[in-house]
């Protein structure tokens, strides 16, 4: 942030995964608007609603960098898009200036509409910090390890001896002898 005092979301594009099924889709709120804080949309491969709702908070040089709070019903948050338009706050003037759309690595440039100061953001990365959706991603890739009748089978290696059967190695054929424990 350069010459910028306050920056809060002005419309944040959020990429999110449906938690029943694979299919993801796009969603835009605003931190400004009431009206437009919550968006819905109807998965169309699992018929489930996702809801995504916004709490915007202000960010300052000495903050934590926490731009907003996301509550995600049914979903979880897979990226945040480039797209995201901010509102800055000029540091000499106080006013606010709604900020170029952002991309990752490219600082975004524009002057204040009162004094003309020129106000620069450039944003690396966004961090997601979600930890309960981080445990239910590796549920899901669990879960897709499974085939139709449950978990796959072992997958046997050479030397590797058989549950509940003897064996008897000849070069490359394996023979098996079936043996009933009483």
């Amino acid at each position: 942030m350069w010459k910028i005092n306050l920056l809060r979301v002005d419309k944040l594009k959020v990429h999110i995964g449906c938690k029943r099924c694979v299919k993801s889709y796009v969603m835009n709120v605003s931190g400004q608007w009431l009206n437009e804080s919550q968006c819905r949309k109807r998965c169309t491969k699992c018929s489930s609603i996702l809801d995504l709702n916004i709490k915007p908070m202000l960010c300052h040089k000495n903050s934590t960098m926490l731009l907003c709070k996301l509550n995600v019903n049914k979903g979880y948050i897979k990226d945040v898009l480039d797209g995201t338009t901010m509102i800055a706050t000029c540091d000499g003037c106080g006013c606010e200036t709604v900020m170029p759309p952002l991309r990752r690595k490219v600082r975004v440039e524009k002057t204040c509409i009162s004094c003309n100061t020129k106000l620069a953001l450039s944003i690396h990365d966004f961090i997601i910090d979600d930890p309960q959706a981080m445990l239910e991603q590796e549920k899901m890739k669990k879960t897709l390890n499974k085939n139709k009748k449950g978990i796959m089978h072992h997958i046997l290696t050479k030397g590797e001896e058989l549950p509940n059967r003897k064996y008897i190695v000849l070069e490359k054929v394996i023979i098996y002898n079936i043996v009933k424990i009483p």
